[in-house]
Formats: structure tokens, C-alpha cells, sequence
């Protein structure tokens, strides 16, 4: 397991520099005997091997260079999984209700319309990883009897283009289509209740988004590094745009924040990396349209991003006003930071494990409370042992202390 994960640290420092992770080796190592949440079992790599036999090497590369990151932020950290029957190029387990979940997909089809039944089972659970990598992949419909799609689903389906959801999928988990760098064409059903963190990172060629009305959040990173993204629409029911949601979106040139957002973390909007490797700074081709007195106009004078009071143009509209002051981010005074609360939000989540992430990578420093809050192992470094420790807090499997 060890030669493994070492192997791909390897791969991902020597081929993608811009999504490398810089925790070192040793840390790693350090990782592996602490972090039960964090590593994936030796039965999931085995066969993480089957269906990554037909990439190419470039291709591996990358997939081991992302998987290698989620590894680090404990985002894949599942147990063994279950199959209780297989019916064609599908692996299934049963579901408590008389449904069941898709579990794994083994077969090539380049069009592929996923089936309402197996076995006379309604198909009710895309689940983890089922499709991830599969390199033939151009088009996919998801039939109505699914509600759920699992973390990591489609990741890295390379030459994934275009995905039809089904009108009844409520859940779309971590990083459901991070890395599908030719996907341009996806729905987002109004049916949506629940979106985690991560789900469009890393998509090259997505160019817009309409965000469905029902959801009163953008999670963390999920447009992370989509450069042709060019026009987002933002319904009036969102409340929170958590950090880096539209972060190192080069074609984003405006933005219409409605004046029901409250809350804007860091790094939400605004920002790119110029060069590989480089720290992230604020985009001087980027103006943000807000509402006078609003969060977004504040987060804006804060982080020194040009903003107009009105609508963007690309929005259906235009507006006039200031632009960026001056100011600083983090967080607010008389905030309780408990431990592994590294965003001082008073709970210990995702999006600390990414705020911690982006502090070991050189991305954005932690300070203050903040710092403290991270180092929940007690040893005054912050390392991806603290990132492990936190993840198995959230999965419930050991509690910070």
C-alpha cells in the first residue's frame, strides 16, 4: 500500500505541476498508519487498477495526480465495497428499500443510458467512484428512479461530453464530475436539495451554468479551474458562495451576486493563479455586480475586486457604481474557533479540511485562531495529519478531543 501511494505522489509531481500536492513524502508516510479515513483500502486499489488498465500513461498520470489530492483532503475514504449481484456491465448491492445501487460499471459504451431496473431492482444510487475513469464515455443519461449520485461517481471520465439527469436526483455528492474535461453540456434539476463541495472542478470546457433555484448554496470549489467558464447564473435563493467556488475561472469577467447572499468565504470570486505553483491574487479582468450595502459588496471592498452596483450585461442587464477599497479577510472579530474549525464558522467540516489543504500547498495561509484551530494534533505543525484527524471526525469514526 505504502509503494503505491508513493508512486503516485511520484507521478503527480513529476507530470501536473499545477494541481501537484505539496505535502511532502514523509508526510505522507507519516499519513498512512494514522489515517484510516483518509486511505483507501488495499481492495479499492486493486480495482482502481482494472479500470484504469486502457488510459494511457499521460492519462493515468492524471488521474493518480487528482485522486492522489483527494486522498490528502479525505474525500475518498470508503470502506470495501459491497456487490450483491451483477447484472450485465453492471455491479450492484441491494438497498433497504427494495432498490438498489449501482456500485460499479464495467463496460465501454461511448453513449450509455443508464437503466431505471436491474434485476427488477429500481436503480435508486449512482454509487461511489461506479464510473469513475471510464475513458470511453461521451454522452450519459441518468434514468428518474435515481435520487442519488455519490462522491466521485464520474471522476476523471475524461472524454465525458454531455450528462442528462434524471428529474428525481435530490443528492449530488463530492466531486461527482471533477476532472471530465470535455463535458460542455449538463442539467442541474430543479429536484436538487443537496450539493456537496467540488462537483465541476477541473471541467476545461464547461462554458455556463444556470444554478438551479432550489439551493441556497454554492459549495466549496465547485467550479474550481474551469477556464472556459464564461456566465453563471445565480438564483435569488442562494444564501452562501463558500470559498473558491469560482476561484482560477479565467473566462469569468462578471458576476451578478444577488443581494440574498450572506455569507461569501474566501477566495469565493475574483480570484486566479497567474503562473503554475503561484499563489492566487485578485483578477483585474473581473467585476462583480452587487447590490449597494449588500456581502457581496463588502466581500468586494474587502479583497480589493472591482464591483458595479446592477446586473452584469452577460446577465440580461448592466449597472454602474465603485469600485474595489481596501481591507483583509478571515475571520470576524470575537469569533469561537473550537478545534479542526479552521474558518471559525463554530463547526468542523469540508471546508476546513480545504482551508487546511490550501495552507500546507502554499495557496492561502492560515493565521491567528485559525491556525491554532488546525493544529489539532498539538505538535505546532500543520500537516495532512491534521487533515486525516479531521476527516475522521467528520465520518464519525474518531472525535477531535
Amino acid at each position: 500500500m505504502m509503494k503505491k501511494i508513493v508512486a503516485m505522489l511520484t507521478a503527480a509531481i513529476m507530470c501536473f505541476g499545477t494541481m501537484a500536492v505539496m505535502a511532502s513524502a514523509e508526510e505522507v508516510t507519516d499519513n498512512v498508519n494514522t489515517a484510516d479515513a483518509v486511505i483507501t483500502s488495499e481492495e479499492t486499489v486493486e480495482e482502481e487498477e482494472v479500470y484504469t488498465e486502457e488510459l494511457s500513461v499521460e492519462e493515468l498520470m492524471a488521474v493518480n495526480e487528482e485522486k492522489l489530492m483527494f486522498i490528502e483532503q479525505g474525500l475518498n475514504a470508503d470502506s470495501k465495497v459491497k456487490v450483491d449481484f451483477t447484472e450485465g456491465d453492471y455491479q450492484c448491492a441491494n438497498n433497504s428499500d427494495g432498490s438498489c445501487t449501482i456500485v460499479k460499471y464495467t463496460g465501454k459504451a461511448t453513449n450509455l443510458t443508464i437503466p431505471s431496473k436491474l434485476k427488477g431492482k429500481a436503480v435508486t444510487v449512482i454509487g461511489k467512484s461506479a464510473f469513475e475513469a471510464v475513458q470511453t464515455l461521451k454522452t450519459v443519461t441518468v434514468p428518474d428512479t435515481v435520487k442519488t449520485i455519490d462522491s466521485s461517481a464520474f471522476f476523471c471520465c475524461f472524454k465525458l461530453e454531455s450528462v442528462t439527469l434524471g428529474k428525481n436526483v435530490t443528492t449530488i455528492n463530492d466531486s461527482v464530475f471533477y476532472g471530465c474535461k470535455k463535458l460542455t453540456s449538463i442539467n442541474l434539476p430543479s429536484s436538487l436539495k443537496n450539493v456537496k463541495i467540488l462537483i465541476f472542478g477541473q471541467c476545461d470546457s464547461l462554458t455556463s451554468m444556470t444554478w438551479p433555484k432550489n439551493l441556497t448554496k454554492i459549495p466549496y470549489g465547485t467550479f474550481i479551474k474551469c477556464p472556459k467558464l464564461s456566465k453563471v447564473t445565480i438564483p435569488s435563493s442562494v444564501t452562501v458562495i463558500e470559498s473558491e467556488a469560482f476561484s482560477e475561472c479565467d473566462a469569468l469577467k462578471s458576476l451578478t451576486i444577488p443581494a440574498s447572499v450572506k455569507t461569501i468565504d474566501n477566495n469565493a470570486f475574483g480570484y486566479i493563479r497567474k503562473s503554475a505553483g503561484a499563489k492566487q491574487t485578485v483578477n483585474p479582468n473581473f467585476t462583480a455586480y452587487v447590490t449597494k450595502g449588500s456581502a457581496a459588496e463588502k466581500y468586494c471592498k474587502d479583497n480589493k475586486i472591482t464591483y458595479k452596483y446592477g446586473t452584469a450585461p452577460n446577465n440580461g442587464g448592466g449597472g454602474n457604481g465603485g469600485n474595489g477599497g481596501n481591507g483583509g479577510n478571515g475571520g470576524s472579530k470575537g469569533t469561537k474557533y473550537m478545534k479542526g474549525d479552521a474558518n471559525g464558522d463554530a463547526q468542523v467540516t469540508v471546508t476546513d479540511i480545504a482551508f487546511i489543504a490550501s495552507h500546507i500547498k502554499g495557496m492561502k495561509a492560515l493565521t491567528g485562531k485559525g491556525l491554532t484551530a488546525a493544529n489539532v494534533n498539538g505538535d505546532k505543525n500543520i500537516t495532512v495529519t491534521d487533515i486525516s484527524m479531521i476527516a475522521s471526525h467528520i465520518k464519525g469514526l474518531k472525535a477531535l478531543k
